[in-house]
């Protein structure tokens, strides 16, 4: 197993500063490769640095922009961020990524969608995504929720 896939599984492991010690002595080395940017933004966002964290995620993207992990964190972080628009373009662009990729239809992403459509307030649009995901969505709780919020606006 080389260094960067046990920098990801240290990080998986919940064993966080593994993973940065890890990435630190390999960051300088691989900077050319997308997943030292990706692993460094999972790092960033989960101590919060969420500045620091889109720094390296794109960076990332600029390496792979045909990662729609890469993407999903991107959405996350911007979100996070308060910078809905962009997020929910990132996450437009790794749905259709997987979708093309991997053949497979994403559901979480497009509920975080409509989630963040519903914070713009562009119902119209998470109604319309909401219609296409509803029978694929396993958590009757969360799409109990998402419609109240959709009938309140």
């Amino acid at each position: 197993m080389d260094i960067v896939t046990r920098a990801f599984k240290a990080f998986f492991d919940g064993k966080i500063n593994v993973a940065e010690s890890l990435l630190k002595k390999f960051k300088d080395k691989r900077r050319n490769d997308y997943r030292v940017w990706l692993l460094d933004a999972m790092i960033q966002n989960h101590r919060k640095n969420y500045n620091e964290a889109l720094k390296s995620i794109n960076k990332g993207l600029e390496l792979n922009n045909k990662s729609h992990e890469m993407w999903i964190l991107r959405g996350n972080i911007l979100e996070k961020l308060g910078e809905y628009y962009e997020a929910y373009l990132s996450l437009e662009e790794a749905f259709k990524i997987q979708l093309n990729e991997d053949d497979y239809f994403d559901y979480e992403t497009r509920l975080q969608q409509i989630k963040i459509l519903i914070k713009l307030k562009k119902i119209k649009k998470a109604k319309q995504l909401l219609s296409e995901i509803e029978e694929l969505v396993l958590d009757e709780d969360e799409l109990t929720e998402i419609k109240k919020q959709l009938e309140n606006l």
